[in-house]
């Protein structure tokens, strides 16, 4: 009889130990059952006290984006052309790059552009491609924006991008379809030739440039070591057969961000 109540006396010392401990944390705010996916704001300027877009990570989903920066999540799914029945709370801002085609960077970056100028937070464009539907719904908005940086905008268009890769329709989205049925099969291969001839270009020795076709040992032929690789990528190098952009959205990277640092580090030891 006594060893049970000696059996029953620690179990409810456990509870107490366990349960006393959970309630100090939360107390002292150690402990959170909610997100903790939370921006810095900006603390100086126009925009003090509110969310900064360029603290998005590529982890955020589009349901937090819409929460925390207050746009609906039909109009994130517009933006970027995803279908209405994928899940927000599951479609993550990484997974853009898996929307389109491996030469188009349209990520985390264009994810940061669009909520930064829907919001009417100018944004550093060079570089950057948007969804034709992106470009049309932040230009639509009420925002005071000067000519310069609408011009900028409106230069960010995808299928600005199309044209210089040749003739390719577009969904009204952003993005590509196939050619239209009065193209003929000549046509097709004069663009997809063009493309590739692009690619080849851009991959040169005297121009190294990490894009989304750029595999590992393009990398390495650029002058890269394994080392610097895997100090970027922070993990040990895949086979070098595998593009760098496939790596990264395997892995929960951001495709744009490791390309920046990889480019910055060839234009180093040049």
């Amino acid at each position: 009889m006594m060893k049970r109540i000696r059996e029953q006396t620690i179990l409810i010392t456990i509870l107490v130990i366990i349960l006393g401990g959970i309630g100090v944390t939360m107390a002292t705010g150690i402990w959170s059952t909610e997100s903790t996916k939370v921006p810095v704001k900006f603390e100086t300027g126009d925009f003090e006290g509110e969310y900064n877009p360029e603290d998005i990570r590529g982890s955020y989903t589009l349901a937090e984006i819409a929460s925390i920066f207050e746009i609906p999540e039909s109009i994130l799914k517009t933006a970027f052309g995803i279908d209405e029945s994928v899940s927000a709370d599951s479609f993550k801002s990484k997974d853009l790059e898996t929307l389109f085609p491996e030469d188009v960077e349209i990520g985390n970056d264009a994810m940061k552009a669009f909520v930064s100028l829907y919001k009417g937070i100018p944004y550093e464009l060079e570089g950057l491609i948007l969804p034709d539907a992106a470009v049309d719904i932040i230009l639509s908005q009420p925002l005071n924006f000067d000519e310069t940086m609408r011009n900028a905008i409106e230069a960010t268009r995808y299928s600005n991008y199309e044209a210089t890769m040749g003739d390719v329709s577009d969904d009204g989205n952003g993005n590509a379809t196939t050619p239209d049925d009065n193209e003929t099969a000549e046509s097709v291969n004069d663009a997809t030739d063009a493309a590739e001839q692009t690619t080849v270009h851009e991959t040169t020795e005297d121009e190294p440039v990490i894009n989304g076709n750029t595999t590992f040992m393009q990398a390495l032929d650029a002058g890269l070591s394994k080392e610097e690789i895997e100090t970027i990528i922070g993990a040990e190098m895949p086979s070098t057969a595998m593009t760098i952009k496939d790596f990264c959205v395997n892995n929960g990277l951001s495709f744009s961000t490791v390309k920046t640092a990889l480019t910055s580090k060839i234009e180093s030891i040049q």
